[in-house]
């Protein structure tokens, strides 16, 4: 468990880095009522009254890339490994308030392994909303959900079973914007991938599979 310690060590040192620098803005923001009268600020390449040339504006496409760990639990077995991917998306604002779609694509290592069986999620994938506030002009935090699939591999002494996991995502997530392009992100995502049957060495059992993401990222918005 030390690689998802140091994972979780990660993404809460990144999420407190952005609370940090937007509680700091927000401060600046309210001491001279920069939000007030224009939200977005003129134009990127503008200084804002914190005298960073950011604006506030989120709204457009975005692609980027994630790395992390999952871990959780197929039935009674703990399950756990290393992920990493790709996101793209788009939002739209208005005012302090975010919305968007995402979608991402995930390799993924996280396994549970006994005497005899094996499970292994191979890569993971889902399709989600996304609902942000803007708790300064650089730093959002948004709450995301929708649906999210694994392809799940089974092997024991008695066969082999591969199969496309259906299931619903929910998380958490923060993100600062470093300028007009870039961002950087860290993220809880929760997959429930609901029940489905294995051909274990024991007899047919029925597998009721859920992983948590833990995952820190960068994107580009276009």
């Amino acid at each position: 468990m030390t690689r998802f310690r140091k994972t979780t060590a990660m993404v809460t040192l990144l999420m407190t880095l952005c609370l940090k620098s937007g509680s700091t803005e927000a401060a600046d923001l309210s001491k001279n009522k920069g939000y007030g009268s224009n939200p977005y600020g003129s134009s990127y390449g503008n200084s804002g009254s914190n005298g960073s040339s950011f604006s506030g504006n989120w709204q457009g496409a975005y692609i980027g890339v994630n790395s992390g760990g999952g871990f959780g639990k197929a039935s009674v077995n703990r399950i756990s490994g290393v992920v990493g991917g790709l996101q793209g998306g788009y939002n739209w604002q208005s005012d302090r308030f975010v919305f968007g779609l995402e979608a991402d694509g995930t390799i993924s290592d996280v396994i549970s392994r006994s005497v005899a069986d094996t499970y292994r999620q191979n890569w993971m994938a889902s399709g989600r909303g996304r609902a942000g506030y803007l708790i300064a002009n650089n730093l959002m935090g948004y709450a995301t959900g929708g649906i999210g699939i694994a392809a799940t591999e089974y092997k024991s002494t008695t066969g082999s079973k591969s199969i496309n996991a259906v299931g619903w995502v929910a998380g958490i997530g923060a993100e600062f914007q470093v300028d007009q392009h870039f961002s950087l992100r860290g993220e809880v995502l929760h997959y429930d991938l609901g029940r489905y049957t294995y051909p274990a060495s024991t007899g047919p059992q029925s597998i009721s599979a859920t992983n948590n993401l833990l995952r820190i990222g960068g994107n580009y918005r276009f």
